[in-house]
């Protein structure tokens, strides 16, 4: 369709007396959203529709006379902020006005000087009504509150929602049709109604023309035969499919306008309601509900241009519907998996923008086998492909059938098969090739205040159960401020779909999984996880393994950020994690609190280089953070700041609970923290502040606080002799910042010649300052003759320490500290007999070492006899830098 004219002026050079075409655009605001283009026409439509007007919000706040849901107007509050539609919550004379939309500056001005001059044209014409609650009043029944209005002349509409002059006179009280105007008002009867005579004065005086003002579209359903009679209970009724399409194509003939139906009915339809481009559909507290057998249809479709707002819509589903999420869903917008949609022919559905979701509460019944003796419910909303959207303030109940909340899904144009073989892919790319076929992304979207109750569908498998947001090959996308009862599978998730980038158009390959941000985003209570973030193409990668050759990585980069919220988890019996990271390169978790899963987070196979930051995981089954997969170990993983305490509630597990597990891991990180719980001497679960396992290639620890441990635990449990301590870090928290070092067991022979064992420890050049401290905590044991067994300790080349171990079968355990003697390049160690340290020769150890260059810290092993052996059970490395 062609757009509506634009004035070649910007709003801000525009004065309220500027003469503007009826056509032109003005821009309308919903807080926090996009802007919507809506013609000068379209925005008197909108005040006309209104329940009452009030110059300030204060005055709004002060008339509390109205039920639930009726809608205001702001139009010349002092805050510009304040200006545009309020809708009402409680009964009349409580309650409250929450504001819906924003209202522009320009569109303020336009409406401000059109009610001033329709106060004008009342008084000229010596009438008592206000032309301008007239027009504020212009949907109401005349049945509605015949008191309320004075005496005078003005336009309402009838029971068909036809407009109509009336006069209010003072015997009755009552109304009184006019005379010329006992058949709905035209534009000649208009026409023929002088100034004089009430409301239709303000046409003249404000300058629209009689056409003008007919062409403001606010159709009633019930104009084109809609009855609304519909039982929910029995599912009986008139059915008003016809008749709601009617009313929606009649006023996207005329180029758009509102459709509304009638406050607190139930209407019935069997067949997708179409709503077409510019076409913004008010429920106005209605329930719409589609009475589906079988088939795909859902109840609502939206198009571009296109709103859906203000009431309940309903699926119930009955026979054999399809299986995909579309089928027998409330509302969807986008072209469905196995529509026609082609290159030179592309579907009406296809790629759907600018559109608006809001205000809803959705629910639908559909509960279908897939063939495989597992069922499957549908979402609230389905978004497939399209871009520029707003989901907002969305409401679904409790279900024990329903898939999910907000579905986003990307779209297509052409045919593409998801079949994970070398034979469909090369079709695909055939067709890709050929121009035939390639995937949409969806893109630009907002889904803002999502409420789901207790969605409990049973998990029987991949992609079973329930979730309340799920974006699957999307970029660009915000969800935030959402908020699920319970689930059973994924309360939000992020993947990138079965065929990744592939098909993605080569110039927006780039874009897929980028600008993804998921903000307070929580679930109550779940058995399944709070948060999945994947990247991978995984039909792509089998197909791969079949023959195929990929023109892009199924392994997608990404930048998806999950931002505040959490959940809370079953406790007991937890088998999943809070937050799985799988498949993916990139991303990041941040202020997160998870509590009662299996693991708060898991960092599953193949992940790469995701970020985990200022997390709180406390209370698990098991571990706060698990990094780990045995077969593809996550790589260049970052834990910063996490804070993990009384994890290991599971008295059964096999293994030291710690509030991070480095596992079978590459190049993995823990960046500061907190670990155990604060302001008691003992965390009664959690066995160690952290683990470095033995599948932990390169791990670095980088100054973690261990508020507290278990009895028996300690600060770490380390498993490898190649730990790194890597970074400067300043002193933080009460206690000094420390690493940790590995562990290796020798078995050393030998009666005088030292021999290298177990770990190097790096200080990194310029750490220590001039009077900074290295303190070296050990345990060791021996086993062997009754000869004795000394585990010397070297910084760089110079041996500072060296601890003793009876002879025979022993245990020693010592601490020893070396300083810097305000010099980078002079150390003294600790005087002799401190926890089985020997002397050096003096009883003090001294150095000059430069410490402005990296050096070492290591260990050898010297034997009386032998056949003896000597093992450091454990060893801690604690650095304090000092200028």
């Amino acid at each position: 369709m062609v757009d509506p004219q634009i004035e070649t002026r910007t709003f801000e050079q525009l004065s309220p007396a500027t003469a503007v075409s009826p056509n032109a655009l003005t821009a309308v605001q919903e807080p926090g959203g996009p802007v919507v283009k809506v013609s000068i026409k379209q925005l008197l439509g909108r005040l006309v529709q209104t329940d009452t007007a009030k110059e300030t919000r204060a005055d709004l706040l002060a008339d509390l006379d109205h039920d639930e849901p009726a809608v205001a107007l702001v139009f010349a509050d002092p805050d510009p902020a304040k200006n545009g539609w309020y809708r009402k919550t409680g009964a009349s004379g409580a309650g409250t006005w929450t504001q819906f939309e924003k209202l522009s500056a320009f569109a303020a001005a336009e409406i401000g000087e059109f009610i001033d001059q329709a106060s004008i044209a009342a008084e000229a014409a010596e009438q008592a009504a206000s032309s301008a609650q007239a027009l504020t009043n212009y949907r109401k029944l005349i049945a509605d509150g015949v008191a309320d209005y004075p005496v005078g002349s003005f336009f309402s509409t009838d029971e068909l929602g036809d407009l109509r002059l009336y006069e209010r006179t003072a015997e009755a009280p009552g109304y009184l049709e006019l005379p010329d105007s006992t058949a709905p008002i035209t534009r000649k009867t208009l026409g023929s109604v002088g100034p004089g005579q009430g409301a239709a004065a303000v046409a003249y005086i404000v300058g629209l023309t009689t056409e003008d003002m007919l062409n403001i579209q606010q159709v009633c359903v019930r104009r084109h035969g809609a009855v609304g009679d519909l039982n929910l209970g029995t599912g009986a009724g008139t059915d008003d499919t016809a008749a709601i399409q009617a009313a929606i194509d009649a006023v996207a003939a005329e180029g758009g306008g509102f459709v509304y139906f009638e406050r607190g009915k139930a209407y019935k339809v069997t067949a997708d309601i179409i709503v077409k481009e510019n076409v913004r559909v008010d429920l106005n507290g209605a329930t719409v509900a589609g009475y589906f057998n079988g088939g795909n249809a859902s109840t609502f479709r939206l198009r571009s241009w296109s709103a859906l707002f203000g009431g309940t819509v309903l699926v119930r589903s009955s026979g054999v519907p399809g299986i995909s999420a579309p089928a027998h869903c409330p509302v969807t917008a986008g072209c469905r998996y196995g529509d026609a949609n082609s290159v030179a022919a592309p579907n009406a559905d296809h790629d759907p923008q600018h559109f608006e979701i809001f205000n809803l509460t959705v629910e639908s019944d559909k509960w279908v086998d897939d063939g495989a003796g597992k069922f499957l419910g549908a979402p609230g909303i389905q978004i497939i492909g399209g871009a520029h959207y707003r989901v907002e303030n969305i409401r679904v109940p409790a279900s024990a059938v329903m898939y999910g909340a907000v579905h986003v899904d990307w779209g297509y144009i052409g045919t593409l098969s998801t079949a994970d073989t070398a034979v469909a892919q090369n079709a695909n790319k055939t067709a890709y090739n050929a121009g035939d076929a390639w995937l949409v992304p969806s893109r630009h979207g907002t889904i803002r205040n999502i409420r789901a109750g207790a969605l409990t569908a049973p998990s029987t498998g991949t992609d079973r159960g329930s979730f309340c947001v799920r974006l699957s090959g999307v970029h660009d996308i915000i969800v935030e401020d959402c908020e699920a009862e319970s689930v059973t599978y994924q309360a939000y998730v992020h993947e990138v779909g079965d065929l990744g980038a592939e098909f993605v158009p080569a110039a927006e390959r780039h874009k897929l999984a980028r600008g993804v941000r998921f903000r307070n985003c929580r679930v109550r209570s779940t058995t399944g996880q709070v948060f999945e973030l994947k990247s991978y193409a995984d039909n792509v990668d089998r197909a791969i393994l079949d023959g195929y050759v990929a023109m892009a990585d199924p392994l997608v980069e990404c930048d998806v950020i999950f931002d505040g919220g959490g959940g809370v988890g079953p406790g007991a019996g937890a088998t999943t994690p809070g937050v799985r990271v799988i498949q993916t390169r990139g991303g990041e978790l941040r202020n997160v609190e998870l509590s009662g899963f299996k693991d708060g987070i898991l960092v599953d196979e193949k992940v790469f280089g995701t970020r985990l930051a200022r997390c709180h995981v406390h209370g698990n089954e098991q571990d706060g953070v698990r990094v780990h997969h045995a077969t593809f170990p996550p790589e260049d993983i970052v834990v910063e700041d996490v804070w993990a305490y009384e994890n290991g509630q599971d008295a059964a597990y096999g293994d030291p609970a710690v509030g991070v597990h480095l596992g079978t891991s590459k190049r993995c990180k823990i960046v500061r923290g907190r670990f155990g719980k604060s302001g008691v001497a003992n965390d009664p679960t959690q066995d160690f502040g952290w683990r470095i396992a033995d599948g932990a290639v390169e791990a670095t620890v980088e100054m973690p606080e261990v508020l507290s441990y278990k009895v028996g635990g300690g600060d770490a449990f380390i498993q490898r002799s190649d730990l790194i301590l890597s970074g400067r870090k300043e002193r933080r928290g009460p206690g000094a910042p420390f690493y940790a070092s590995g562990v290796a067991t020798a078995a050393v022979t030998g009666t005088t010649d030292e021999t290298a064992f177990g770990p190097t420890i790096t200080v990194p050049g310029g750490m220590l300052g001039k009077n900074g401290m290295i303190e070296i905590e050990v345990l060791a044991s021996s086993t062997g003759a009754a000869g004795n067994k000394i585990v010397n300790v070297y910084l760089g080349a110079t041996r500072m320490h060296a601890v003793v171990i009876a002879a025979g079968d022993g245990v020693a355990r010592a601490s020893v500290r070396i300083f810097n003697r305000n010099d980078e390049a002079s150390q003294v160690s600790m005087l002799a007999g401190s926890g089985g340290w020997a002397s050096n020769g003096s009883g003090v150890a001294t150095a000059a070492i430069d410490t402005t260059a990296d050096a070492d810290i290591t260990f050898k092993a010297d034997l009386d006899v032998g056949t003896d052996s000597v093992r450091i059970e454990a060893l801690i490395v604690r650095v304090e830098p000092r200028p």
